[in-house]
């Protein structure tokens, strides 16, 4: 083939796929609050000689929600000039839905012979996306995209009451949470209201290309009222944690967070080495104490989840999807690393979810929560798990140190083990709190105490009995459950209980007409019968299980009807939180 032909048929390849006129998602797109707009798609290409000479999207600083739309073409050019407008980022469109816009995707569209140069009265605050195209005959220009932000006034952000929450729109807005929002001199203070306006993707700023890591909003003693939106794309790199990582550091004693999706998380970061002990001539974990080694560190600050490290206040109908967290150590949840009922708190999980989700990590790991604790005092209301599902794997394994400093042991460094347990698909490590109506659909690996609901229960024995049962009432697990080579403390529901408690001393004695059974209880909990469990020597079956571990009963999975729910788990309530699921026949939240 000659160099010529070789050219034109390259040009003829070029004009096709650009008039398949696809809109690039590029996240690098930012505006400036009066809506600079900035190119996505070069002006310079063109598709059969056919290209708009300009075309912006700006706002106007002195009308709050006012949107400036402006295109323009060459001198001596012709054609019908299109233009759509959405409030979604990642939209990708052709040349078919610019002319022929869908109303409930673009908020606006037009089309002029002549320049195009009006505008529109929007919501303030708000990012739109502009697409463009210049149409001659049965040709196409390239699709041009443009954003701009609406002016909002200071006055229409809110005020952080209860009444007239601060508006959450932007990025730049949630970042500011937590100090002065310069832009609109304003005090975003972590005791203040606030509403989400709008879906919020961190992408463009915090992302493993950049390397740059989203900064916790610190402890949170508001309101966030998530409004039904979602926040995408969080990315958290912490190599060296020295606190408590997510969204949100802490949602404090008073704090409240609703109404919330977050969606496609990474997390990487180094966790407490929490609950070492010395090994035996295996290697595996004994029951001697080595909290003394150097390497210990037993930091309670120390805890990560996607939407907090800890809380102590009161989270409800937030929803974790696609996340991916990665912690070399312990407190770690899907929601939450440590969920924490403090002196004069009601702290309360409900109506929530984590779903597609993977955790790595060492002990004290769970689906929702990885270390639910309380207070030793009678000073505060029973922390509460209510209508909450966990779908996904939980992969823990043992952790091996050597500690560096040989003055402890003069022969030679010593070893310890930090043991991969107390995991969890609701729950890892878990007193002094009521959990009700939960589902885990899980796969978990791990030690010992691992458990499809809550690896390890225990009764905090240290107090008032009456303040601090642990109690389980209203469970459904499918899980596949690993130990290692002996069966340590597995099991569909608990993965073990224990019933200490002080008899004597400092401590509370247990009331005489109170019994284990019921101040570390399990009740109305079944698991479905294709559940599976696997030791270092193969699968094994419920009764091999240890009598610490069985407890549960399994139930076939073509039994599972809307009639047995109604028999066997009636505190479920398939009328407002739950419906069952066509293909799991498992409960999931409406």
């Amino acid at each position: 083939m000659s160099k010529k032909k070789n050219i034109l048929m390259g040009i003829l390849a070029l004009s096709a796929a650009m008039l398949l006129g696809a809109c690039t998602n590029n996240n690098e797109n930012t505006t400036s609050s009066v809506g600079t707009s900035k190119d996505t798609t070069s002006l310079n290409s063109q598709v059969n000689d056919i290209t708009l000479k300009s075309a912006t999207l700006s706002s106007d600083s002195s009308t709050p929600g006012k949107l400036i739309v402006k295109a323009s073409k060459k001198e001596g050019e012709t054609g019908t000039i299109y233009y759509a407008i959405t409030k979604l980022e990642n939209k990708e469109c052709t040349n078919a839905e610019i002319m022929n816009p869908d109303s409930t995707v673009f908020v606006k569209s037009g089309h002029s012979d002549e320049d195009v140069d009006t505008s529109f009265d929007l919501e303030a605050g708000v990012t739109y996306y502009g697409y463009f195209l210049l149409k001659r005959g049965d040709n196409y220009s390239n699709i041009v995209k443009r954003n701009a932000t609406t002016y909002i006034n200071s006055s229409d952000m809110g005020d952080g009451s209860e009444e007239t929450p601060f508006k959450i729109s932007t990025l730049e807005d949630l970042e500011a949470i937590g100090g002065t929002y310069a832009k609109y001199d304003l005090e975003f203070k972590t005791t203040s209201h606030y509403i989400l306006m709008d879906d919020i993707d961190l992408s463009s700023k915090y992302n493993a290309t950049s390397q740059t890591s989203w900064t916790p909003i610190e402890s949170f003693d508001g309101v966030f009222d998530g409004n039904g939106h979602k926040i995408s794309n969080l990315y958290i790199n912490s190599p060296e944690t020295t606190g408590r990582l997510g969204l949100f550091s802490q949602v404090n004693t008073k704090g409240i967070v609703k109404n919330l999706t977050i969606e496609d998380v990474t997390i990487t970061a180094k966790g407490a080495s929490e609950n070492a002990r010395g090994v035996d001539s295996n290697g595996n974990p004994t029951t001697s104490d080595v909290k003394n080694l150097a390497y210990y560190t037993p930091n309670t600050d120390i805890s990560i989840g996607v939407l907090t490290g800890d809380v102590k206040g009161q989270v409800d109908n937030v929803h974790i999807k696609k996340a991916n967290i990665t912690v070399d150590g312990s407190r770690v949840g899907g929601l939450t690393g440590r969920f924490y009922s403090d002196e004069g708190t009601s702290a309360k999980i409900s109506n929530s979810s984590v779903e597609e989700t993977t955790i790595q990590a060492t002990n004290r790991v769970g689906g929702i929560a990885g270390l639910v604790d309380s207070k030793s005092k009678v000073t505060h209301t029973q922390a509460l798990i209510e209508n909450c599902t966990f779908q996904g794997t939980i992969q823990s394994a043992n952790k091996e140190l050597k500690d560096p400093d040989t003055s402890k042991n003069p022969n030679q460094s010593v070893t310890a083990i930090v043991a991969a347990e107390y995991i969890g698909g609701i729950a890892g490590y878990y007193r002094g709190c009521d959990m009700k109506n939960v589902v885990s659909e899980a796969n978990i690996t791990g030690y010992r105490h691992i458990g499809g609901v809550i690896g390890f229960q225990q009764f905090n024995g240290k107090t008032n009995v009456g303040e601090h049962y642990s109690t389980l009432d209203g469970a459904m697990a499918n899980v596949e459950l690993h130990v290692g080579e002996n069966i340590k403390n597995m099991g569909p529901i608990v993965g073990n209980k224990s019933t200490s408690y002080t008899s004597s001393g400092s401590g509370d004695k247990l009331d005489a007409s109170v019994t284990m059974d019921t101040a570390v209880s399990t009740n109305n909990a079944y698991f479905v019968s294709t559940s599976k469990f696997y030791s270092g020597t193969g699968e094994i079956g419920f009764d091999a299980l240890p009598s610490s571990a069985k407890y549960g009963t399994s139930v076939e999975a073509s039994a599972l009807t809307s009639e047995w729910y109604n028999t066997y788990l009636v505190s479920f309530d398939f009328d407002k939180v739950f419906q069952l699921d066509d293909t799991t026949k498992l409960p999931v939240l409406k």
